[in-house]
């Protein structure tokens, strides 16, 4: 039995490592490029929402200065979103109106029918219709200001297949969780099932099974880092590509991509060193009969 075991056990041994590491980073890869969708997907679903314009009519009549503190006082709002602020007055709307239709209406004797409008955009996390009807109430009772207009159906119908969009993609990412953990345990059985009698014979000459499972577990958790750090350098090479696929250009922080990264490299850890420990405790468990 000795001379079964002592044949050849470091090529052996540098072959199932190889392909344990090269099964453990293209699932980490592949789980990782579902993650940069998922996340790039909620941000699409940020973006939609935070592109609906809301329109606040002005009295006719009302003041320079009046129209400017309403201004001010909606930039200052904390749901309105920076920079999104915008004022049209009634006769450059009528001017854009008369150079779309290559006519001038006034000519007509139509007066112009246009209110001066400040528009603006509201963060996504606000995008709802309770939220909107108490803005929309709220700004209704200032002085100034005559009507406020926002698109509700279009509200209902983005915040509706949006979240549809988002449960069925977190669905996704959790079904190719479980689909990586299988194949990640998987390949560490089959590793481990290599080098059954191995342990089998440290167990034979009195090694603890705490003494046995050590180097195994050790290496469990280099082999995961070695893992999650090459599929992490997989997706910092394609993470652009993956962006340059959406309809619109959107953007992620560091930290987003931070937390997916940390978060492929610890399953992969994590992963590896739980199926080792199964593994290898499953095989010091067998009589020594039942490992041929």
């Amino acid at each position: 039995m000795a001379k079964q075991i002592g044949k050849n056990p470091g090529k052996r041994t540098r072959a199932t490592y190889t392909s344990v590491l090269t099964s453990m980073t293209l699932g980490l890869f592949v789980l990782g490029i579902f993650g940069l969708f998922f996340l790039f997907g909620n941000r699409l679903i940020d973006y939609y929402k935070e592109n609906i314009p809301i329109i606040v009519e002005l009295n006719q009549d009302i003041e320079k200065n009046r129209r400017e503190e309403i201004q001010s006082q909606i930039e200052e709002t904390p749901f309105v979103k920076t920079q999104t602020v915008t004022f049209l007055s009634r006769e450059k709307a009528s001017e854009l109106l008369a150079n779309e239709l290559e006519t001038n209406y006034e000519d007509f004797g139509i007066n112009n029918p246009f209110y001066d409008i400040i528009q603006f955009n509201i963060l996504s996390e606000y995008l709802n219709d309770e939220r909107l009807k108490e803005m929309s109430d709220e700004m209704l009772t200032w002085d100034g200001v005559h009507d406020v207009y926002f698109k509700k159906i279009l509200v209902n119908n983005i915040s509706s297949n949006m979240n549809k969009l988002f449960l069925l993609g977190a669905l996704l990412v959790l079904i190719f969780i479980g689909i990586t953990v299988s194949l990640i345990y998987s390949t560490v059985k089959l590793a481990m099932y290599s080098n059954r009698f191995i342990l089998k014979n440290m167990q034979l000459v009195g090694a603890t099974w705490e003494h046995i499972r050590f180097p195994y577990l050790t290496r469990a958790a280099i082999n995961g880092l070695i893992s999650g750090g090459l599929a992490v350098i997989g997706l910092l090479a394609i993470q652009g590509l993956v962006a340059s696929q959406l309809p619109v250009p959107v953007e992620l922080s560091w930290g987003m991509y931070g937390i997916l990264y940390i978060g492929v490299i610890v399953l992969g850890v994590v992963v590896s060193v739980i199926s080792t420990y199964y593994s290898v405790n499953r095989f010091l468990k067998m009589r020594l009969d039942d490992l041929y």
